[in-house]
């Protein structure tokens, strides 16, 4: 029991701090994601109209540019075309009327072309068709003179304007004397064009820039109310922005750029209400935004509190009481998410710890075994060459007394005198160390370095070579004797031969003195 109290105790803290921890989330949330979202919303909200307003303005601008360039990127092919006809048509005589009909046919655009003189009589054409009683013709030859290029549209039937474009036919360089004009379909060549109706009262226009004189207006739009516009004033010049207000009262915002090489004006109208209509949904937006994230902080808060919190409570109650010592007896915590993904990993792991720690603790006592049982004197030093751990044969061999000094016996101060003399050295064979006795013994020392958490420290490893070297004494003893044995007996031999030599002299001189 007594033990369980302060289990409880602990459980009871921690438990408090996971409930502050909850708390503390719900205000993160709160801080993190609401404050930033109040503050973002109240700044969206004074820089939202000026950027908005800025950017209506700059996409009506700009689209109003664009179109512009799309116009006369297919109109400027088209007048191309006709310049190098004219061109041909003032070197090439009298094969007029040949030569605009084969012209016809090549420009898909152009319904008839006319050669017309000074006179405005007609000289040649492709086609039976008369050019209209309205058509300016002072206008014409003033332009033509100037060497530049003349265009009127012609509303010939309702809705469908004839585009007339007129310019000069020169000659050996004298002044033209003649003009070539090129009836086109205009709506065929506008409808090329990709002009899309901008919201409910957005309409894309060409006006023609001197009077304003409403010329086209892209398919499946309503007509404007007014033929002329009443600002083209304003409009005359690059690309930019108009803001102004009609007869009714309605305000309007109009983009407008002129259309290069053309005295047209593409204009790019529409009310101003609807063009800032995405303020305000910017406005509701923000405050949606600012009302779902409170919710949501407060949902996340509890959802916190319930899918993580207090699954983490009961884990962490159940490491606590396994760090203690108690058993672990089932699952923490029975979720099938990643809490109990984690749970189900810790009680693997608890498994797993337990089944190496037997394996750990087992091969630890068998590699105590191997060292404690090793005939060899092993012993740990650290730096100031004192004991750290040591075998019994290192105790049988140097500290019969178990001290922790190297230089308690006489034959370990000898080994830490070597130590210190050759720091260097790793291993010495056949080191003369004389015990207390006087008795000279001789030992191999092994040395080596550990690290790896044990820097400073030093394995000594001591082999008792005494025996083999008095084995090995006797050996060369034994060696040197046979030796010379060997040699007194090859003396004998080489002494023997000339004795012999002579005492068989001495044996035939009796007898060879009587003969």
């Amino acid at each position: 029991m007594r033990q369980m109290f302060p289990n409880l105790k602990t459980w009871t803290t921690w438990r408090g701090k996971r409930q502050r921890l909850w708390l503390r989330l719900l205000g993160y949330y709160l801080a993190l994601g609401l404050v930033p979202v109040l503050l973002v919303g109240l700044f969206v909200l004074n820089a939202a109209r000026d950027a908005i307003e800025e950017a209506v303005l700059d996409s009506r601008r700009e689209m109003a540019h664009r179109t512009a360039e799309e116009i006369a990127h297919i109109f400027s092919p088209i007048v191309s075309n006709l310049k190098s006809l004219a061109r041909t048509v003032g070197t090439v005589p009298q094969a007029w009327h040949t030569l605009l009909k084969e012209a016809e046919l090549e420009y898909s655009e152009v319904e008839t072309l006319y050669l017309v003189n000074a006179q405005n009589q007609i000289q040649a054409s492709s086609a039976a068709i008369a050019l209209p009683a309205s058509y300016d013709w002072d206008a014409t030859w003033a332009k033509v003179v100037a060497d530049s290029l003349y265009f009127t549209l012609i509303e010939e039937f309702r809705e469908t304007p004839k585009l007339f474009v007129a310019l000069p036919v020169k000659r050996d360089g004298q002044p033209p004397q003649q003009a070539l004009i090129a009836r086109l379909d205009f709506h065929r060549v506008w409808s090329k064009i990709n002009l899309i109706r901008i919201g409910r009262t957005g309409y894309a226009t060409l006006l023609h820039a001197d009077d304003g004189h409403y010329l086209a207006r892209p398919m499946r739009q309503s007509f404007y109310t007014w033929r002329d516009h009443p600002h083209i004033e304003a409009m005359r010049g690059p690309a930019g922005i108009l803001l102004w207000r009609d007869v009714g009262g309605t305000e309007w915002v109009s983009g407008f750029a002129p259309v290069r090489d053309w005295d047209w004006v593409v204009a790019i109208e529409q009310r101003e209400d609807e063009a800032h209509a995405p303020y305000t949904v910017v406005l509701y937006s923000i405050y949606a935004i600012i009302a779902f994230s409170a919710l949501g902080a407060l949902l996340l808060g509890g959802l916190t509190r319930s899918s993580v919190v207090v699954p983490l409570v009961s884990l962490t109650y159940a490491v606590r009481r396994r760090r203690d010592g108690y058993p672990l007896i089932g699952t923490p915590t029975t979720r099938r998410d990643e809490i109990g993904e984690l749970a189900d990993a810790f009680v693997e792991m608890d498994q797993t710890l337990a089944e190496r720690q037997r394996d750990l603790e087992s091969t630890l006592d068998l590699q105590r075994h191997l060292i404690e049982d090793n005939p060899l004197a092993i012993a740990v030093l650290d730096a100031d060459y004192r004991i750290v751990q040591s075998n019994k044969a290192w105790a049988s061999l140097l500290l019969p007394e178990q001290s922790a000094e190297l230089s308690a016996t006489h034959a370990g101060a000898q080994v830490r005198a070597w130590l210190k003399a050759h720091p260097h050295l790793q291993v010495v064979d056949d080191l003369a160390i004389e015990d207390a006795e006087g008795v000279m013994r001789y030992w191999n020392l092994h040395k080596a370095e550990l690290s790896q958490g044990h820097r400073g420290k030093v394995l000594l490893v001591v082999e008792d070579r005494t025996q083999q070297h008095l084995l090995e004494l006797h050996y060369m003893q034994a060696e040197k004797l046979s030796a010379l044995g060997e040699v007194a007996a090859g003396v004998a031999h080489e002494i023997k031969n000339p004795l012999a030599i002579v005492q068989n002299t001495c044996d035939l001189l009796p007898r060879l003195g009587r003969e």
